[in-house]
């Protein structure tokens, strides 16, 4: 048996140091070997991308007017 002060762990972050680590949702992977993301999670993916081209996308017109070379 071993005692909790002679264990030794690694000196990287743990889930037990970081607050960000948490389980949004299981995936599984298909027959096809592609994985497969609950409805949820896709949901969250597009929210998170539509809120980027809410922020970027102005930003990246004035980019591309300002290309001369096209």
């Amino acid at each position: 048996m071993v005692k909790k002060s002679e264990r030794t762990f690694s000196s990287g972050p743990t889930c037990e140091k970081m607050s960000c680590c948490k389980v949004e949702a299981l995936i599984s992977v298909d027959e096809r070997g592609q994985m497969v993301l609950p409805k949820e999670m896709r949901d969250k993916a597009d929210e998170v991308g539509d809120m980027v081209k809410g922020l970027l996308g102005p930003v990246m017109k004035e980019v591309m007017a300002g290309d001369t070379t096209k």
